[in-house]
């Protein structure tokens, strides 16, 4: 499904909307035939790699820092106030873009379509970051204002990522709060998961503009480093 989103999100970039529409780059079955014609059922899971090998170090990392902020600005308060909760929720969103940020920007580089074995794209992840590091500057010089090159063109897309995770934790961790005291408040146990799955719900709801703008802006990144390589895309 994920692969579906970020090929919705990235395809067409730079068509306009009369030309999405016949090329069906809009429609969820349209998506699904094109990848499935071109790379088969594999086509669905490339990426994968990249967020299985930093998922576990992401999230403990970003979990682990809002434990921390939150602890020490609750002190010994009983509870923490919802605007420390809120504060904390921010800065596990910064530290989880650092990490963040490289892993999606590889996923998306496998991910976005033409960028097939059939097409000279990368198909593995040791191939996108070679693309990447080794593209000179990318379009994240028109987009933010900065030259990069190198490794640092992996991080092109933090500005973006920032604007995402920074305001995107903040609501599920002050939502996860919230939630949480009413449940305590009425001693439900069971409504546990819903109390989780309702904070991940406000959380992507939120932000889903934000995480097209991401998706984009690594989708550019990845597009300028094969270019910069002299594959052609279709």
């Amino acid at each position: 499904f994920d692969t579906i989103k970020v090929r919705m999100q990235t395809a067409g970039l730079d068509l306009p909307s009369w030309a999405r529409k016949k090329l069906r780059v809009d429609t969820v079955w349209g998506c699904v035939r094109r990848t499935f014609y071109a790379d088969g059922v594999r086509g669905f899971y490339r990426g994968m790699s990249s967020p299985m090998l930093g998922v576990s170090l992401q999230k403990s990392t970003a979990f682990g820092v809002y434990g921390f902020v939150k602890t020490s600005l609750q002190g010994r308060s009983a509870e923490p106030q919802l605007h420390h909760v809120a504060l904390a929720g921010m800065c596990g969103g910064v530290a989880n873009s650092t990490i963040l940020t490289p892993v999606d920007q590889l996923k998306i580089c496998l991910q976005v379509e033409g960028q097939s074995a059939t097409s000279g794209g990368p198909t593995t992840l040791r191939g996108a970051a070679k693309q990447i590091i080794s593209g000179p500057a990318n379009a994240a010089e028109a987009t933010w204002g900065l030259s990069l090159s190198g490794i640092r063109a992996i991080y092109a897309a933090l500005p973006a990522t920032l604007l995402r995770e920074i305001p995107g934790y903040s609501l599920y961790f002050t939502t996860y709060e919230l939630l949480s005291r009413v449940r305590r408040h009425y001693d439900a146990t069971w409504a546990i998961p819903f109390v989780g799955g309702a904070a991940g719900v406000v959380m992507w709801g939120s932000y889903y503009p934000l995480d097209m703008v991401k998706s984009r802006s690594m989708a550019e990144v990845a597009n300028s480093a094969t270019t910069a390589d002299g594959v052609t895309r279709p």
